[in-house]
């Protein structure tokens, strides 16, 4: 993980309407996460990327977010804060880096409860970048905070809204 770092993410992000060909072949980790909201607009987390165990705070909705990303807590720590979250804001995915025009795609493929939910998100320089992406990425739910905000509170809903979305695009 490195080194802790306070920076604005600027990212979007979209449905998966079939996985990318050459996936298993994609480097990958699996993350666990547990969310704690601070307010609306305002959580931490602490996640489990392999073996390592790190807290994040993020702030704001959208595209741009401030971020402080990769504080290292001990994997005692992580425990303790995942059996006290509440288990509708867990969640679990294997995180692929898909190569593709000079950037990376993170494509996430949830488990559990979400299982079928598939989502990929790009870094951007700013809100109005163009990307051209390909053609197995689906549309854009950056601001869509069913499918952002809200993952784990109502799979059902987030399962049906992506459905929705796909069959729409």
């Amino acid at each position: 993980m490195g080194t802790p770092r306070s920076h604005i993410e600027r990212e979007r992000r979209f449905l998966v309407r079939s996985l990318p060909p050459g996936l298993e072949q994609c480097r990958n980790t699996e993350l666990s996460s547990a969310y704690f909201s601070l307010s609306r607009k305002e959580y931490f987390r602490v996640r489990r990327d392999g073996g390592e165990h790190v807290l994040d705070y993020k702030k704001g909705t959208g595209v741009s977010r401030r971020e402080i990303e990769g504080i290292p807590i001990s994997e005692h720590i992580f425990g303790e804060f995942w059996k006290n979250s509440d288990p509708r804001w867990r969640s679990e995915k294997t995180r692929y880096y898909v190569p593709h025009r000079g950037k990376t795609i993170e494509v996430n493929v949830y488990h559990r409860a979400l299982r079928g939910f598939v989502m990929a998100e790009v870094t951007v320089k700013n809100s109005r970048e163009r990307l051209r992406l390909p053609d197995w990425v689906g549309p854009e739910i950056t601001n869509n905070q069913i499918l952002t905000l809200n993952l784990g509170r109502d799979p059902k809903q987030v399962l049906n809204e992506a459905r929705r979305l796909l069959r729409a695009a």
